[in-house]
């Protein structure tokens, strides 16, 4: 389009200049050849508007609806934040159309137009979800367990009971099993679905540790059960092909939280400054870990804490015999 529209300039500024050389009627020659060059830059601009208009059209265009009318609903918001950031960087080559109410008053409705093609997608609650065959979207039906950080942090301080166990094994694992899924989804789930290699310091591995010592130990295996069940069959996070477990004698843990916090004991969080706790949570894991399968490693030597060198060597040789089956 450049190289056409300079040929067409150069053309005018031609006959412009032997328009003012050499002919009998200089004026009524200018004033054609003036006719000629409004005419050019007329078609220049309109072959340029309509290319800009071709490269403007989107490449693909994707219609979203939902059964909300109100704009102060959250799938409104969700909606329009979609078409927001879509938009922005697609750079224009995806469009977005969002119907808020108006291809159906129901999410039935909402289904068969996605079904006929009439909307691209479509935004259901996860009640209606589940009860058309998706059981697994039913996480998202769970009540907020914390209204916000501020909130998650006052449980870990202690301001809904001084003890770990008032709040019970259930309620707790749930808490932390709802962050970990979120997190998965968010943040590793596309890595780990192409092959990636994660590794994770705490895992559902942690609920059953520190949550499963404020059971009785006949129900340990049963809780057991229930957490393997709730967090990898139903929130769908992955089984890990290897557990190591740090073991580290109570007494040398304690030395080297005395060390972390100076010696102030006030920044210790709620399960860090019960002792009795942690003496729990050192039985449940070296049960867990002879029943579940995990891999050992012993940190500590002659009452004291090996060197970071030698469990890394020993925590790469566990690595190296799981990473070679796989």
């Amino acid at each position: 389009m450049k190289k056409r529209l300079a040929l067409v300039l150069a053309g005018v500024m031609m006959v412009s200049s032997l328009a003012g050389c050499g002919s009998s009627k200089p004026a009524e020659t200018t004033a054609a050849a003036a006719g000629e060059t409004t005419a050019a830059a007329a078609d220049a601009k309109a072959d340029t508007t309509e290319a800009a208009k071709s490269d403007a059209a989107p490449e693909l265009e994707l219609i979203i609806a939902s059964n909300q009318t109100s704009l102060d609903n959250p799938y409104s918001y969700g909606m329009d934040k979609f078409k927001e950031v879509v938009e922005d960087v697609s750079g224009g080559k995806i469009a977005v159309t969002v119907h808020k109410g108006t291809l159906g008053e129901n999410e039935n409705e909402l289904i068969e137009k996605l079904e006929m093609g009439a909307a691209s997608m479509v935004v259901a609650s996860p009640g209606f979800m589940t009860a058309i065959g998706v059981p697994e979207v039913d996480i998202f039906s769970l009540e907020y367990l914390f209204d916000s950080f501020d909130h998650w942090e006052k449980c870990l301080d202690g301001e809904f009971g001084d003890k770990p166990d008032d709040v019970n094994a259930y309620a707790a694992s749930a808490f932390y099993a709802v962050d970990r899924v979120a997190s998965y989804l968010q943040f590793w789930k596309k890595e780990c679905d192409n092959g990636g290699v994660i590794l994770s310091d705490r895992y559902v591995t942690s609920n059953i540790i520190y949550q499963m010592s404020k059971l009785p130990k006949e129900e340990w295996n049963s809780f057991i059960d229930w957490l393997n069940d709730f967090e990898y069959e139903k929130l769908g996070i992955p089984k890990p092909d290897l557990v190591i477990y740090l073991d580290v004698e109570p007494e040398v843990s304690q030395k080297l939280m005395e060390k972390r916090y100076g010696g102030d004991n006030s920044k210790k969080d709620l399960h860090e400054k019960n002792l009795r706790f942690l003496l729990d949570c050192r039985k449940s894991a070296v049960y867990a870990a002879k029943k579940c399968g995990w891999k050992v490693i012993n940190c500590c030597e002659n009452g004291e804490i090996k060197s970071i060198e030698k469990i890394s060597e020993e925590i790469e040789r566990a690595a190296a015999e799981i990473y070679a089956e796989l």
